[in-house]
Formats: structure tokens, sequence, C-alpha cells
């Protein structure tokens, strides 16, 4: 019997090829882009604690910031400051899904003004916020509506999460009875020198639309974007600035690259 040999389709093999090579690199891009995903919707904040500083109206005045996580899982972040006999302190809890920051409660008290006292209640079930230190009636709770200070460390999360792509995001906050909405907008990347060193910034810009006043915000990129320095301007002149003095993120001490280099060269 005569065996008989076909001629190999050499473009079938090479069409064969090329496919493989399609879907391999297809499930390259798919895996990246995974792991992508996968960190960004685990960015993750440390507790820290920090000391802030700043003179108002030539009164020198220090304000304590302490991040903590509690074992049911819900964060706490507390803010407590003076300026000669009066004391101010204000607290948030709040729960986090992913990259979004979810708040419980928020409280703001003022030793000097009780009127000026906060005390909400958020209620996420029938989607409304109560300030149960006013007699005014619960507000509509929009997507993703934050507290005063719950507010800056979801922007920080925000910027783990994107880095250099955040350009411009508005935010919601609940203040006492009222919602305002404000934008963060990227200006840059800057140096910055401040009493606990100088860093590597990303530097943004918060303000409500068709006010005259605004807030800069400088936040370290080699920490996890903590707020190093805030400052309010109205109507172009700077009405006062908060500077960190010193601050440890999951016990580790807050400093310099260029201590840092200075340490491992030692």
């Amino acid at each position: 019997m005569t065996k008989h040999y076909h001629k190999p389709d050499t473009h079938s093999a090479n069409k064969l090829c090329e496919s493989r090579l399609t879907l391999g690199l297809v499930a390259i891009a798919l895996f990246v882009l995974l792991i992508a995903h996968n960190s960004y919707a685990h960015a993750q904040l440390s507790p820290y604690k920090a000391t802030y500083t700043s003179n108002y109206l030539g009164i020198p005045t220090q304000m304590n910031r302490q991040l903590r996580k509690a074992d049911n899982n819900v964060w706490s972040l507390r803010n407590d400051s003076s300026i000669w006999f009066v004391s101010f302190e204000e607290k948030a809890s709040f729960l986090q899904r992913g990259s979004q920051l979810i708040p419980v409660s928020y409280q703001y008290e003022n030793s000097l003004s009780k009127k000026r006292d906060s005390k909400l209640q958020f209620d996420w079930q029938k989607r409304v916020v109560k300030d149960t230190k006013r007699s005014t009636p619960p507000v509509q709770l929009p997507d993703k509506a934050l507290d005063k200070i719950t507010f800056q460390l979801q922007l920080r999360l925000d910027l783990l999460k994107q880095g250099k792509d955040f350009k411009e995001k508005q935010y919601t906050l609940v203040d006492g009875d009222r919602l305002k909405t404000y934008t963060l907008t990227y200006l840059g990347e800057e140096q910055l020198s401040t009493a606990a060193g100088t860093f590597n910034t990303t530097k943004l810009k918060q303000q409500r639309p068709g006010k005259n006043k605004h807030t800069v915000i400088w936040l370290a990129n080699d920490w996890q974007y903590l707020i190093l320095q805030i400052e309010r301007f109205e109507d172009g002149d700077s009405r006062y600035k908060i500077e960190l003095k010193s601050a440890t993120i999951d016990g580790n001490k807050l400093i310099t690259k260029a201590s840092a280099n200075h340490l491992t060269t030692n």
C-alpha cells in the first residue's frame, strides 16, 4: 500500500501561532489589569498620629490628630486643639468599602460657642443624615457624601488609587444641616519644607463654585499622601496656614527622603 504524505499547510500553522500569541497577550493584559484593579480596590490608609501648628490672628495654636481602627472594622479620626482657654474637639467614625469611605457619625464641640456644636448621625438605609444638635429636619444623603474630616481621608485614598491621574474631582460634604460641594483641582507637584522636614508633595486647590475664597492643600507623595500643610485664601490674601510639626504612621516616624538616605548610608 502506498502512503500519501500531505505537505504542511504553513498558512494555517502561522494563523494558529498568531491566534495563540494573541490569546497569550490578552491573558497577560487581563492579568496586569486585574492586579492593578485589586491594588486600587484595596488602597488602604494606615493608623497615624500627627501634630500640626498654626498661627491664627497672631495666636499660636496646636492641633493633635489621630486615626485609629477598632476591632469591628470601624475607623475613627479625632482632632483636638485649643486657643488659650478655648478648646475644640472634632471626631468622626466611618467604614471602608473598597476605596470608598462610608461615614457613620461626626461630632464637633466648641467650648466657647455651643451654637456651633454639631453631632451628625448617618443613616444609609434611609439615606438621611440628622444633626441631633439642631431641630432641623434630616438631610437627604446623596451618593458618596462625607463629613468634613472623613473627606480628607477620602481624598488621600483617591490619590493613592489614581496617583498622577488625579486631575479634578467634586466632593459633597455634610456641614450641619446643609450640603456643600467642593471641587478639588490638581495644581502640580512641589517640594515643601515644614517643621517636620522637606517633602515631595502633591498640591491641590479646594474651592466651592462661585466663592472668592479657596484652600490650598499639600500632601506627602511618599507617605500615603498625609496632609502636610493647609493654607486658606480669601480675596487673594492668605488668612491662615496649618503646618505639620511631627507624625508617625503605623508607629514609624515621618522622615524625609534625605533623612532616609542618610540613615541607609551610615
